[in-house]
């Protein structure tokens, strides 16, 4: 069987709901932290459910947001779960949306449980640790040795990227999707790439990045004629 992030998904959510389940029935009495960790994989079923296979970013940011304020002080794992929305769905809203509830969670846990300021130190710095580390390995990860030509002329992974999309011949609000980033982040890496070879269009950007080797002639007219045909 190959793994996806959909069976891996649903993999877990039945492990956690059948384990924490019985852990509900032999604990006694319950605590608020056991109908969390049952209310987890619940709301886990029900976004596989209605989303299917898609990215489900906002199910890693509720659950990153749950573990956080009923979670003990030490368990910093809330921030890999934010880390997934985010890189699951790289548009700026979904960055600031996240951000957001971060703050919002460190605010609820500090007024349920009365955080002491060495503790809300120690989860700030754990929290910066693990994006900057996870941002650092996963955030711009590529396959290099299709970007080995394009990264040796100077161009950053994120523009090789772009550059790919425009053999797709996509609309902006397209291409982004495909990126997972913003319309208005895909249209500055273009208008950067504009810039760089002094055109006004995507088509002539195409043909400068053509006439510099960038790409070949017969990819885009390949790219295009598959496009036509879908």
């Amino acid at each position: 069987m190959v793994l996806t992030k959909y069976r891996i998904n649903l993999a877990t959510a039945f492990m956690l709901l059948i384990s924490n389940a019985i852990m509900w029935l032999i604990e006694n009495p319950v605590g608020i932290d056991r109908y969390v960790s049952l209310l987890i994989p619940i709301i886990a079923f029900v976004f596989l459910i209605i989303y299917k296979k898609r990215n489900i970013y906002l199910f890693y940011m509720i659950v990153g947001c749950l573990i956080t304020i009923w979670g003990t002080t030490d368990n910093f794992s809330g921030a890999i779960f934010f880390f997934f929305s985010m890189y699951d769905n790289k548009s700026e809203k979904n960055l600031w949306l996240n951000s957001i509830v971060i703050v919002l969670s460190f605010c609820v846990k500090a007024y349920l449980i009365g955080y002491l300021t060495s503790d809300i130190f120690a989860v700030m710095t754990a929290f910066l640790f693990i994006f900057a580390h996870m941002y650092v390995r996963f955030w711009p990860i590529a396959d290099i040795r299709e970007h080995k030509e394009v990264l040796s002329k100077g161009f950053t992974i994120e523009q090789s990227d772009t550059i790919k999309t425009l053999l797709m011949d996509l609309r902006h609000h397209e291409s982004a999707d495909k990126l997972h980033i913003g319309r208005k982040a895909y249209t500055a890496r273009v208008g950067a790439l504009r810039e760089r070879y002094n055109t006004t269009t995507d088509f002539m950007l195409a043909l400068k990045l053509v006439e510099d080797g960038i790409i070949n002639i017969n990819d885009l007219a390949n790219a295009k004629t598959v496009n036509n045909k879908l």
